[in-house]
């Protein structure tokens, strides 16, 4: 049987505005597939704010959260800048751990949830700085997963505290694996293994990689990121991810 989850979206209008794209046509609903699980649907259409192409290639995220505010179902939905005409029309399905839902959000980031700021990006989708702009922040924010099954909860965290970043090349299910540890050592979490096959690289290399917590949305916590920059530039973006939060 198939419900309508239309009116569970919530668009973030400062994450459109800030890849320049619009998402119209949202629709969502939730259906019970054959081995009685349940499967969330959302179909929309990503158009450019201006003209008819994309300067930079874009995934459009699907979070889906529960009534307590947990997570419960992620998707993204990949567009290619080059291949971008006119409008896109996406469709994500997700499995739901559970049958509750209660809000469901679709945004838009930069592919690998990089802000760039005078770079380029490389095809990791890293934001590296270029010779002639040494002055340039390589930026990203990234969701903390596995927060329930390490430390439980997210008391006592702050928007703007720092956590350590650990590499952890042994891990048994991925060896580009990058734990998140609070300054007294306590594990936090692990950064998404779609950032962390980015992120172990440039631990390894020994590149300057400093993180701090950005927002904190409910019993979510996401990192800012800054790769081998100054612990200003880490500051403003903090800022920045703080103040984007206070008008949602």
């Amino acid at each position: 049987m198939d419900s309508d989850a239309t009116q569970m979206i919530e668009q973030i209008e400062a994450f459109e505005e800030r890849v320049g794209v619009r998402l119209e046509a949202l629709f969502a609903h939730v259906h019970i597939e054959y081995d009685g699980l349940p499967v969330l649907t959302v179909n929309g259409e990503v158009h450019p704010r201006e003209g008819t192409t994309i300067k930079e290639s874009i995934v459009v995220h699907i979070d889906a959260y529960d009534s307590s505010g947990e997570i419960v179902a992620k998707g993204e939905h990949f567009l290619n800048a080059d291949k971008f005409f006119g409008f896109e029309v996406f469709q994500l399905r997700v499995n739901l751990r559970i049958g509750e839902l209660s809000k469901i959000r679709v945004y838009p980031t930069k592919r690998g949830g990089v802000v760039r700021r005078g770079g380029f990006a490389s095809r990791s989708g890293v934001a590296r700085t270029s010779p002639e702009a040494n002055a340039t922040v390589g930026e990203f924010e990234a969701l903390v997963v596995g927060i329930k099954h390490h430390r439980g909860h997210a008391d006592g965290l702050t928007p703007g505290d720092l956590v350590q970043l650990v590499r952890e090349p042994d891990n048994a299910y991925d060896p580009n694996a990058v734990q998140v540890k609070v300054l007294a050592g306590e594990l936090l979490g692990y950064i998404p293994s779609e950032l962390a096959v980015t992120f172990a690289k440039e631990l390894d290399a020994g590149i300057c990689t400093q993180a701090r917590i950005s927002r904190i949305i409910r019993k979510s916590v996401y990192l800012a990121v800054v790769v081998g920059k100054t612990e200003l530039a880490i500051q403003k973006f903090v800022v920045q991810k703080v103040q984007i939060t206070s008008q949602q």
